[in-house]
């Protein structure tokens, strides 16, 4: 906006707060399935029904701020209603907004806080290429107009902590696309791991079975803490020990709440396997999109589609190792 000179009302230049607050604004956003869906999927109380969305109304949000402060109120003491006014861009297009700014603000490397953002502008594998010996992330490096990946690690530690090798950039990027452009092709690395997607798929059950045993025990734990905390109250406590005391067992307490929301979600077994299907095919339309359209993509959408597809790269100093989303 500033480099075209697009600025503010009053003649100024934007900065990021504010580009951010019309980014996250509903009043953009058509009142259509994908909205319907998302605000939903927030626990926010929709006062609409798809059937009522046409003529590409807005959504008109209330209770999203609270207090003189303005603080942002809970999705849960949301309101959202449609509005008179015209719509901007689809739900589809601001959901997809939404997904990216949430991923942008936990992480450009998958974990390191946003100072550490990479601005290269051609390296594919940012974000989701790993060290295979400390697993910390490798981030481009350029020397002498030539890119290679260096473990963070390494480079923080001056190779005390970590001594893995580099690896040629433009190479590893090549050679991860070519692979994952195979991924019709049968006994490649990707479409192994899209097959095996598609038998877990079909034996879903096994993984609910996993996950909700996981949870019973994250349960079990939590219960276990409440009782010891509970235990620590009546053998006696000072008032700032109570506060806390209390704050805790009301902490594990909403926790073990979530668990159970949770676990009665995973036992709703078809829709589970609905949404590993919907998974999948969203990684293989993000495959054929990147293929077919890579040349006119910028490296940032190459990279949005890498990280639909990716969820890790390996490199051990001499092979690289891709895992599908999923397959971890």
């Amino acid at each position: 906006l500033n480099e075209t000179q697009n600025f503010t009302r009053k003649g100024k230049e934007w900065d990021k707060s504010n580009v951010k607050r019309i980014l996250i604004n509903p009043s953009y956003c058509a009142a259509d399935q994908d909205s319907y869906d998302y605000f939903l999927e927030l626990g926010c109380e929709v006062c609409f029904t798809p059937e009522e969305c046409k003529n590409n109304n807005a959504i008109l949000a209330y209770n999203r701020h609270a207090g003189q402060s303005r603080e942002k109120s809970p999705p849960e003491k949301w309101i959202i209603a449609i509005s008179e006014h015209q719509a901007i861009l689809t739900g589809k297009e601001w959901v997809r907004i939404q997904n990216l700014l949430k991923e942008n603000g936990k992480n450009c490397f998958g974990g390191v806080p946003n100072s550490k953002q990479s601005f290269n502008k051609r390296s594919i594998l940012s974000g989701v290429l790993h060290c295979a010996s400390c697993d910390d992330y490798m981030r481009p490096k350029m020397a002498n107009g030539k890119m290679h990946y260096m473990c963070i690690t390494k480079e923080k530690s001056k190779k005390q902590k970590c001594a893995m090798c580099n690896v040629d950039g433009d190479l590893l990027d090549k050679l991860v696309l070519e692979e994952i452009f195979k991924y019709n092709v049968e006994g490649s690395a990707v479409n192994t791991q899209l097959s095996k997607l598609r038998k877990q798929i079909n034996s879903a059950e096994d993984i609910i079975a996993v996950q909700i045993k996981s949870l019973n025990s994250k349960r079990k734990t939590n219960e276990k803490a409440i009782q010891n905390l509970i235990k620590a109250i009546s053998d006696g406590a000072s008032t700032l020990t109570m506060e806390y005391i209390n704050k805790q067992i009301t902490e594990l307490t909403e926790s073990n709440s979530i668990i159970d929301a949770q676990i009665a979600e995973l036992n709703d077994k078809e829709k589970i396997q609905s949404q590993m299907h919907v998974n999948l095919n969203n990684m293989e339309e993000a495959i054929i999109h990147l293929k077919n359209n890579f040349a006119e993509l910028s490296i940032e959408n190459k990279r949005e589609f890498i990280k639909k597809i990716i969820e890790k790269v390996t490199w051990d100093g001499e092979n690289a190792t891709i895992f599908c989303k999923g397959s971890i």
